[in-house]
């Protein structure tokens, strides 16, 4: 078996550089590991000069896949020179790119090749115009929230749970949400349970991770107890470009969230909010640069901000209806906020989830349908009724 490293050879040469460019070589390499873990630090070797230290530190750390505790060191690094890194455009550059091949690796979020058209500059006038809402946006906000879970799902192989080369537990974190009071929506690709380059788990170890999955409600912050349930039954899926999967689980008393199957039009100045359990903490809700990018027939591209857990949250209109899934991270090369920003966020059309659900499972299409208040099956893009 070959030997694990999180970046190839190039890769590594790039973020020396950068690392060199933001001086976090010699005396700034305190500041570069000051996120790990202290015995993990007395550990590294000592070299004679900066350059090989810097060198040292970069090829041990990109054979570590994760300590005892979780804690992974090159997603560390990486976090920690980013943060450094608002003044150097170039080196900014080079680390997010390396981090998100870190993150998708961690979690299985795919993360779509950065396009080659030209830059799109988002008009001036989104940038002037009356962002307010009605104190009732934060009601409903609320009560939204109710409806959003955090999930934990242990990965299993062959009917044994699944280990990293490690011998350390697999475990996927990701976001689901009711779409009825015993409806769970959220993407294959969290319940999936491997990263990108992980054997595709057999229908037996699928159905075992989402049976076994833990669903914990109502997490608003560090102390909250919450209420969790425990998973239940694969009822639809779809790989990419859907990524999506329903779970049938226990009703409470919790209703499922309002959808909106409309298209998102692209031409329009259109705000997304986002209700997310980002790296598995509590929740929480984005809604600041918040503008639709862009959407087509299977994603919406937006610039809310997410992390790895937030995969399989709801994006939200400013009336906390559904209009998507958030799926991934795409790279772009388009300006915002009058700044150039390297990636942008995209989810599945809640409406092009709907109508597949439709076809594979007419039963459950008819219960989210009863959920909602809809009764004419023709009509698959209706909106719900008013609130």
């Amino acid at each position: 078996m070959a030997d694990f490293a999180w970046l190839d050879f190039d890769d590594r040469g790039a973020l020396t550089d950068a690392l060199i460019a933001l001086g976090l070589v010699g005396e700034g390499r305190a500041a570069l590991l000051g996120d790990l873990d202290g015995r993990f630090r007395l550990q590294l070797r000592n070299m004679p000069d900066d350059l090989a230290q810097l060198q040292s530190d970069i090829a041990e750390i990109n054979r570590v896949e994760r300590l005892i505790d979780g804690q992974i060191p090159m997603r560390q690094i990486l976090r920690r020179a980013e943060a450094e890194a608002e003044r150097d455009p170039a080196a900014l550059s080079t680390i997010r790119r390396l981090r998100a091949v870190v993150e998708q690796r961690v979690d299985g979020q795919p993360l779509d090749p950065i396009e080659a058209p030209p830059p799109t500059e988002i008009p001036e006038a989104i940038l002037h115009r009356d962002d307010m809402v009605d104190f009732a946006f934060l009601v409903r906000g609320a009560a939204a929230g109710r409806s959003v879970a955090r999930l934990t799902v242990d990965g299993i192989q062959g009917g044994a749970p699944l280990k990293t080369a490690a011998g350390q537990p697999v475990v996927h974190r990701g976001t689901g949400w009711l779409v009825a009071p015993d409806l769970l929506l959220t993407c294959r690709h969290v319940v999936r349970a491997r990263g990108p380059d992980g054997p595709e788990p057999t229908p037996a170890d699928l159905a075992a991770q989402v049976a076994g999955m833990q669903i914990h409600f109502d997490l608003h912050d560090a102390t909250a107890a919450g209420e969790a349930i425990s998973g239940g039954a694969l009822i639809a899926a779809a790989g990419a470009p859907l990524d999506y999967a329903l779970i049938e689980v226990a009703a409470g008393a919790r209703p499922g969230l309002r959808v909106e199957p409309a298209p998102v039009d692209p031409a329009a100045y259109f705000a997304v909010n986002i209700l997310q359990h980002p790296e598995g903490r509590p929740l929480r809700v984005a809604l600041r640069n918040n503008v639709v990018a862009g959407a087509d027939a299977t994603g919406v591209r937006y610039y809310t901000d997410t992390l790895p857990g937030a995969s399989g949250a709801p994006v939200c209109d400013d009336q906390w209806r559904v209009r998507a899934i958030h799926r991934a991270t795409r790279g772009t090369r388009a300006v915002f906020a009058g700044k150039r920003v390297q990636y942008e966020n995209v989810g599945t059309p809640i409406g092009a989830v709907l109508a597949d659900i439709a076809r594979q499972s007419p039963t459950a299409a008819a219960r989210i349908d009863a959920a909602r208040g809809v009764t004419d099956r023709a009509s698959p893009g209706r909106a719900d009724p008013p609130a």
